[in-house]
């Protein structure tokens, strides 16, 4: 499965469930929703199954993968502006966020 922002949230808690691989960008941790999709049934969303089955990529200065603590792989990743200048801290989510940054 594969999502952006919220969609890569839903791809990650999707994939644990079903077992299957995920590959998602700039999408919010699952630390805390995780209980709400966790218990002992078949199909539970465990912190195992999230670093089994998903990775999210991370750009710098991008605010949203931050909401909450991330429990997939997380491969980060550089933002720069054209010219590869850098991007400023405070700006950094408007500018890192879009998919085309990603």
């Amino acid at each position: 499965l594969t999502g952006h922002s919220l969609g890569g949230t839903i791809a990650k808690i999707v994939a644990a469930k079903q077992d299957i691989p995920a590959l998602v960008w700039s999408a919010p941790g699952t630390r805390y929703s995780q209980a709400y999709f966790s218990g002992n049934d078949t199909g539970s969303v465990s912190e195992e199954r999230m670093q089994r089955d998903t990775v999210v990529v991370v750009p710098d200065n991008d605010a949203v993968p931050r909401v909450d603590s991330q429990q997939s792989v997380v491969q980060r990743i550089q933002c720069f502006r054209k010219f590869h200048m850098p991007v400023n801290y405070f700006t950094g989510t408007a500018e890192c966020h879009k998919i085309q940054k990603s």
